[in-house]
């Protein structure tokens, strides 16, 4: 028997509308039907988990097939087991703090838990109202596990000398941040990831 198609959503500006920071009814309709049609529908998105628990409701909408989180580095399966956990290399954070000093931009530590390194400014402000989220505390770094690092800077940085760091990729956000995670990963290795856990071949 043909194993059902798997559709993979982003959620911000994808499902989630900017604006509202709401899922439209219309796209909740759309899942729904996916699902009832013997689709499997999966989630792959820059947030991550605590993210997703805390600021959506998108983990209730439907009996979701898998989780493609914090740009790849993260993967559940549809029991929300992890499938794929990745960090950031503990040189690549100093130096990302360094480098993030040298220009004066906040940053922001993902893992367990989310935590400003050093306190908001306007861009910070920005970004967390772009994606109607808290701002998180300022803390100390503590030489935990991190999985993904926010750089908060203004809309048109060359953000070369972050590119420039042994060991992370950037991708630049839609707001005054850019998302900093493990080289050579991005939500297609996590897709491919999630796709051969299940069996099924990427098209």
């Amino acid at each position: 028997m043909k194993k059902p198609d798997i559709i993979f959503f982003d959620l911000d500006n994808t499902l989630v509308n900017s604006k509202t920071h709401q899922i439209p009814n219309s796209a909740i309709t759309a899942l729904r039907i996916l699902k009832a049609n013997g689709y499997h529908v999966s989630l792959a998105t820059g947030r991550d988990y605590f993210m997703l628990k805390t600021t959506t409701s998108v983990l209730n909408l439907i009996e979701w097939d898998g989780f493609v989180l914090s740009n790849g580095q993260v993967v559940l399966d549809r029991h929300h087991k992890e499938i794929l956990h990745l960090t950031l290399p503990h040189t690549a954070l100093m130096d990302l703090i360094k480098t993030a000093n040298h220009f004066g931009f906040p940053i922001l530590f993902s893992g367990e838990d989310n935590f400003l390194l050093t306190p908001r400014n306007n861009d910070v402000e920005k970004v967390h109202a772009f994606f109607n989220e808290p701002i998180p505390e300022v803390k100390e770094y503590s030489g935990q596990p991190i999985d993904k690092v926010l750089v908060y800077a203004p809309l048109d940085f060359d953000w070369t000398p972050f590119k420039n760091i042994a060991g992370v990729s950037v991708y630049p956000g839609v707001s005054t941040y850019a998302d900093i995670i493990v080289k050579n990963i991005s939500k297609y290795t996590g897709i491919k990831a999630l796709l051969k856990h299940v069996g099924a071949e990427s098209k």
